[in-house]
């Protein structure tokens, strides 16, 4: 949740450990599920200028590249306003381009096709509706 970050309040070193801390979570619930790759999904809904955090982004990549290269499945970039466009072309540069491959910018109606409306944290299933359907 896009919207939930400040830049101007975050502490980059607890991010660095809290990265890990949320990988090794889930990687663990994927494998006892038997899923060797996860996915994960950036709802960047409220994504502004208080939450372009260019420095955080660029640790979390050095994190997920040194520690984590073969369990990203997919990145799914959700609800990206057009802001989000240029602070994506300044920090793809830095992403190796087997990644960027692996990276995609979904709708409300692409996202359903990658992750099933089960996964979806609570708030995030209430903006479906409880039958999964998409919002209007």
């Amino acid at each position: 949740f896009v919207d939930r970050h400040d830049k101007s309040k975050r502490d980059l070193d607890e991010m660095r450990k809290f990265i890990p801390f949320c990988m090794e979570r889930t990687i663990a619930l994927s494998e006892a599920s038997g899923t060797e790759q996860i996915c994960i999904v950036f709802d960047l809904s409220g994504f502004g200028l208080k939450t372009m955090d260019y420095e955080l982004v660029k640790k979390m990549i050095h994190i997920l590249a040194s520690f984590y290269p073969e369990r990203l499945g997919k990145v799914l970039l959700w609800n990206g306003p057009t802001l989000f466009s240029l602070f994506w072309n300044a920090v793809k540069p830095w992403i190796d381009p087997n990644t960027v491959k692996k990276i995609s910018f979904v709708n409300s109606s692409e996202l359903l096709r990658h992750v099933h409306p089960d996964m979806f944290p609570k708030e995030v299933a209430e903006r479906f509706g409880v039958d999964g359907a998409p919002p209007p």
